[in-house]
């Protein structure tokens, strides 16, 4: 595993955990579904990993995410 995918594992396994305190949240979320499941398959399916995608997700879903997130940490 390179280091921009475990990036986006550690990113996914964060999601994971705000649902798991409001269920709501990944609604406020772009692709928050999406990047969950790609964390499951680089945390469980190594084999599985389809790094287009992964690169894909790093070059354009992961800086969509800075602002949103941001705003989220200013507002706890």
């Amino acid at each position: 595993m390179d280091r921009r995918e475990r990036q986006l594992e550690v990113l996914g396994e964060a999601l994971v955990r705000l649902r798991a305190k409001d269920p709501e949240i990944l609604e406020t979320i772009p692709h928050g579904h999406a990047i969950i499941g790609t964390r499951n398959v680089i945390a469980h399916r190594y084999d599985d990993v389809d790094h287009v995608r992964v690169l894909a997700m790093l070059r354009t879903d992961v800086p969509a995410l800075v602002p949103i997130l941001e705003q989220f940490l200013a507002e706890v």
